[in-house]
């Protein structure tokens, strides 16, 4: 755990000093890539998202420490100090490929996730919707069938279909649970109450879509970016 909580000292200056050094870049280049809500919302919406990573880490290896001392748990041959390495790692080798002015990286986009792909993730074109899932290794997303390159003729249009309309933190990270929460307790069905935390993302029951109807983005050329401060 100490590993982890040191990691973010010099994660967190590294991550704000590669936000101003794109900034600089996009300008020389002539890319607009953030508007100031938008930067700001995404940067305490990835705060609250480290503290709810760093409550449910210590958690986790917590009882897992406790498992393999009183339970076989040992039997899967992965040490405690395995997770505490490893996380913030992936946290790190997340951050990188967040970024619109870095290109295609020739060879490295067959093996590893690229600003590229990840792109593509965050895309809600028709074409790029539901694609590049992996975080680290992109060959599990060929693996899976989850796979799309970025396509020239296509430019990725960022947001999720249905748009939150807030620039909240907290609102932004915990919304679609609290949409599973609130569908689970409306619905009538006893089955949909089990299954909706279940079936793919999008679906909901059949009179929640009736009578608590959710704005979708249909035309992603139409879009209106949320803009009220």
């Amino acid at each position: 755990m100490n590993f982890y909580i040191t990691s973010l000292y010099f994660a967190i200056p590294i991550f704000v000093f590669l936000i101003l050094f794109e900034s600089i870049m996009a300008k020389r280049k002539g890319i607009k890539i953030n508007r100031s809500t938008d930067m700001i919302s995404s940067l305490s919406s990835g705060m609250t998202n480290i503290i709810r990573d760093a409550i449910k880490f210590s958690i986790v290896i917590i009882s897992y420490s406790w498992m393999v001392d009183r339970f076989p748990a040992a039997f899967l041959g992965i040490p405690t100090a395995i997770f505490a390495i490893l996380s913030p790692l992936h946290l790190l080798l997340q951050f990188w490929y967040h970024t619109q002015v870095i290109d295609k990286l020739g060879f490295l986009e067959k093996i590893l996730v690229t600003p590229s792909h990840h792109r593509v993730h965050h895309a809600i074109n028709p074409e790029y919707i539901d694609k590049n899932y992996s975080q680290i290794f992109i060959v599990w997303d060929k693996i899976f069938g989850t796979f799309q390159s970025e396509l020239k003729n296509i430019k990725p249009v960022y947001g999720v279909l249905k748009p939150f309309n807030t620039w909240n933190p907290v609102i932004i990270n915990f919304n679609h649970l609290w949409h599973l929460v609130r569908d689970a307790w409306r619905t009538k069905s006893w089955f949909d109450k089990l299954r909706i935390w279940f079936m793919p993302t999008g679906w909901r029951p059949k009179d929640m879509e009736e009578k608590f109807p959710v704005t979708v983005i249909n035309n992603v050329d139409y879009q209106e970016k949320y803009d009220e401060c």
